[in-house]
């Protein structure tokens, strides 16, 4: 059986002619729409990855945050904003009844501000015994709120009296924050 070549050349012709279609209606398409793709998910994934970045760090500046916020707690209780006068003379008083010293007066005298911080002042006169007086002023030392004394004056107290052989006299100086 022999193929007439008119026929093999317009098989041939047809062949290609559907090549050619499926290549322009088809294939065509389907790449730029699969490079089209390809650079959005590069987009995308880049997009994802500098958004997980920033959720990292979004993370450590709450932790920041948060360490940062106890730590104006701990500032405040030091140098607080007003001068919580009743909770001040409570930490004097209950300081000085744990250690045997009796506050014989404690009269405010005034403020002095010095820019970001106000001194209080406070007359104190106290009697006890050496000893119990050194730890009261240790004590206030130790607290979290920040004191000075200044100006201390010791004087002999009653010799007939141990607990009581020492008298003291000072300025009592506590502090707020300007802020």
């Amino acid at each position: 059986m022999k193929i007439d070549p008119k026929f093999l050349a317009a098989c041939v012709m047809m062949a290609g002619m559907v090549l050619y279609m499926d290549l322009t209606y088809a294939y065509k398409p389907l790449h730029e729409k699969n490079t089209t793709l390809e650079s959005e998910v590069k987009t995308l994934t880049r997009k994802l990855a500098e958004t997980e970045q920033r959720a990292t760090q979004l993370t450590q500046l709450r932790r920041e945050l948060e360490t940062l916020q106890e730590e104006v707690i701990t500032l405040e209780r030091q140098l607080p904003r007003t001068a919580e006068l009743p909770t001040l003379i409570r930490q004097i008083t209950r300081n000085a009844q744990s250690y045997g010293v009796v506050i014989n007066s404690l009269t405010p005298k005034g403020t002095q501000a010095k820019g970001t911080y106000t001194e209080l002042l406070y007359s104190v006169s106290m009697t006890g015994s050496f000893h119990s007086l050194g730890r009261l002023f240790t004590e206030m030392g130790r607290n979290e709120r920040l004191f000075a004394i200044r100006n201390a004056v010791f004087t002999p107290g009653a010799a007939s009296d141990p607990a009581r052989n020492l008298g003291v006299t000072y300025t009592l100086v506590a502090y707020t924050y300007n802020g």
